[in-house]
């Protein structure tokens, strides 16, 4: 890869935390800024997204996890690494740190999850937003249709499990910023995030 790689940046959280709502306010403000900015997410739209996004609730388990793991190879290869290539800074809704999560609540053991997830890219920084499960609970009142997940487990086990991830990562070595959506509006959460990525951004240009 070039010296003129792009700064890779992770957003997860829970159910219903306001996270792809933050990700849309910091885009704006990156790319008002006049930084080169590209979005995804996972579970991906591609066609093996789309089999495991209709298929996620008879494949379970490890076999959902491998699943997972094979859609987020396939993410890193065509469409992250070019666009770190080609974009100043790269942003992911969802990346390792959910599947230490999600598959952890479909009984998968975390030393087999950081097995098949430990050798992906690394972001630059990873953001783990949370809030109490009042507030995500609250938040999630309005919503219409619910996944296996959203059905099957309750906001506070999410958060108490993302909490371990966070602390999981860090110890791991990973660059991981807590950020607390329940005490701020998207508009400073979003200023406050965006400040952080754009300074590392800046920060790692000026070293090279």
């Amino acid at each position: 890869m070039s010296a003129n790689i792009g700064l890779f940046v992770s957003v997860d959280g829970p159910n219903g935390v306001g996270k792809s709502t933050l990700i849309e306010a910091i885009a704006q403000i990156i790319t008002g800024k006049g930084f080169r900015l590209h979005l995804t997410k996972e579970v991906t739209k591609t066609t093996l997204g789309k089999f495991i996004r209709d298929v996620h609730k008879e494949y379970r388990g490890k076999t959902l996890a491998l699943l997972l793991a094979a859609d987020r190879q396939n993410h890193l290869e065509q469409d992250i690494l070019p666009a770190l290539q080609s974009h100043d800074i790269v942003i992911t809704d969802r990346y390792v740190d959910s599947s230490l999560v999600f598959q952890r609540l479909d009984g998968v053991e975390l030393s087999f999850l950081w097995k098949i997830n430990s050798n992906f890219l690394r972001p630059n920084l990873s953001i783990v937003v949370t809030a109490s499960a009042d507030v995500i609970t609250s938040r999630m009142a309005s919503r219409k249709s619910f996944d296996r997940f959203e059905q099957s487990f309750g906001s506070e086990e999410e958060v108490r499990l993302f909490k371990e991830a966070a602390s999981f990562m860090e110890e791991n070595g990973f660059n991981v910023l807590r950020f607390d959506n329940g005490r701020t509006s998207v508009e400073n959460g979003a200023k406050q995030l965006s400040n952080e990525i754009i300074r590392l951004k800046r920060r790692r240009t000026s070293s090279k």
